[in-house]
This record gives structure tokens, sequence and C-alpha cells, in this order.
């Protein structure tokens, strides 16, 4: 969403409220194939007090994802936060708070974005006690147990087990 700032960059102790949501190409936040995601959801709100002027904002967004341990469908809510400060020209390069306003125009999503892709989860799971999948037959063992052996002595030693014996 693009937002005209002049106002609230020229102005003191003026603010200008936002509510959106938008679709975006799950490309632009990640190499993952499978996962899909909903629309962003935005709240925030940009303010101007005492000369400075702050962006912040609130956003959520469902990412629907197979398990990572028995790659049965998942949806986790992904909910953040983002702050910056709005600046008219940068004399520090290596601040990544601040944000150069161009003309008179700012454009949230990028920044929505990049605070989504920190935040997304390294591991998608289905539920926190996923049992996975029995690595020997592949039986999702979240629906009971395969009936293949536990502990199963890798064949590489088993000339060590028979000298213990």
């Amino acid at each position: 969403m693009k937002l005209n700032v002049s106002g609230v960059m020229k102005n003191e102790n003026t603010s200008l409220d936002f509510d959106y949501s938008f679709a975006f190409d799950p490309a632009c936040v990640t190499n993952e194939r499978q996962l899909s995601f909903s629309k962003v959801a935005v709240v925030g709100s940009i303010v101007n007090k005492a000369q400075i002027v702050t962006l912040s904002f609130d956003a959520k967004v469902e990412v629907d994802a197979p398990c990572d341990r028995c790659l049965e469908p998942s949806r986790e809510t992904v909910a953040f936060h983002g702050a910056f400060y709005l600046v008219d020209e940068i004399h520090d390069q290596d601040n990544e708070y601040l944000l150069l306003v161009e003309g008179d125009e700012l454009d949230i999503d990028e920044q929505v974005l990049s605070c989504l892709v920190l935040e997304l989860p390294s591991k998608h799971l289905c539920k926190a006690d996923c049992k996975g999948l029995c690595a020997k037959c592949g039986k999702n063992l979240n629906e009971g147990d395969c009936g293949c052996p536990r502990h199963e002595l890798d064949p590489r030693l088993a000339k060590i087990r028979e000298l213990l014996q």
C-alpha cells in the first residue's frame, strides 16, 4: 500500500493510521515451493512527534505448509511487528531502522514483507509433539505404532557385538 506521507513528514504532532490486507507472491519471501500464504493483515500508524517520524505496524499471516516430520498439512499463524524511522535523507547507510522517503509516497508492503522474512519459522510442524514417519516403513507414527523394531543394530557393528558376547 502506498501512502502519501508528506503531511505527516512536514507537520509536527500529526499521524496517519492504516488498516489493510494484501496478497503477495511467496517467492518474495521464501524459496520453499510448498508454502502458501493467506493475505497479510496489517494495522499501524505513521506518527510525527517532535519532528521524529515513526512507522510502526502489527501484521499477521496464515502459513500453510507440509509438516517437516510427517508431511501432513499444517497451518500456522505468524504474527510480527515492525518499527522504523522515516527520514528524507540518510547519513548512516548501515542503520536498518531508517527508511528513506523519496517524494511524497511510501510503499509499506516492502517493509512488511522484509519483517515477515525474519519471522518465518524454520520448521513447520502439524503439532508440537508430532512423531513423524517411521524410518523403516514410512508409516505415520501419529496414527499408531507400525511394528518395526525400534533399536536395530547397525550391520557395520555386528562383529563388535559378537566379540562382546
